[in-house]
């Protein structure tokens, strides 16, 4: 193998990986946590100096001299273009999918592509036709195992008979996403509890932008909650083999 095969092998899975990890929801979660983050040095410059003072001097907080910046000004487009293409994805499955489960489980395919693709459009996720097959037969719960495949699909893997668990730190993963969960909760209610404390006594530019990084935070952590969901749909799928028929 020559070292450019070798490059455009790795390229193509590397393209491979990507494309199975950015999702409609990632797109999301991604643009508010780029306008989280962008509004993080205004969360630094407004809280720290009014919350550390409090915490260890007993001091009573100093007014700050803050004004709104670019980063402020891109973090907002930012938060903007992840509400507008929140609200698009839904549109798109609110007239697309209305009945697409119940269409693809009644159906019977002679063409396993034409299978495939009312699969996909079911449950928005891609899957082989011996998965599809044994989800379907399925002898407990057979919309309850594609429902949690769809969920949690990214981090299982088919083993041939059934599935498991795609990487051995999957635990540890999800106590990283749980940690995450709880850092950006905190974040979101110090942020709310400041910015109403600054509508009352100080700028309302200030007291703005805390309750708009507030607003992010909670979104954010609403995107951890999503990828808690998925490490339990996996680990949900993993425990209801079909067992025998």
């Amino acid at each position: 193998m020559t070292a450019s095969t070798a490059i455009s092998k790795a390229i193509a899975s590397a393209i491979e990986m990507f494309s199975k990890w950015w999702v409609r929801d990632t797109t999301f979660g991604v643009l508010i946590a780029l306008s989280g983050l962008l509004l993080a040095d205004s969360f630094v410059e407004i809280v720290l100096p009014k919350v550390l003072p409090v915490l260890f001097d007993g001091a009573k907080s100093r007014p700050i001299d803050y004004g709104f910046g670019i980063a402020d000004g891109v973090g907002l487009a930012a938060f903007v273009c992840a509400i507008l293409f929140k609200m698009f994805v839904m549109a798109v499955d609110y007239y697309k999918k209305p009945d697409a489960e119940t269409a693809y489980l009644a159906a019977t395919f002679t063409d396993p592509a034409l299978a495939q693709k009312a699969h996909e459009r079911a449950f928005g996720t891609r899957a082989t036709i011996p998965e599809m097959e044994a989800l379907k037969a399925h002898r407990d719960d057979p919309l309850g195992a594609q429902r949690s495949r769809a969920r949690g699909g990214r981090h299982v893997k088919w083993n041939g008979t059934w599935y498991e668990l795609r990487s051995k730190r999957h635990r540890l993963k999800k106590g990283i996403t749980v940690a995450l969960f709880l850092l950006t909760a905190v974040v979101a209610v110090t942020a709310f509890i400041c910015g109403c404390a600054s509508v009352a006594v100080e700028s309302h530019l200030q007291a703005g932008v805390l309750l708009l990084e507030s607003m992010f935070m909670a979104l954010m952590a609403g995107t951890y909650v999503r990828d808690i969901e998925r490490y339990s749909a996996a680990e949900h799928l993993v425990r209801i083999p079909p067992g025998p028929n």
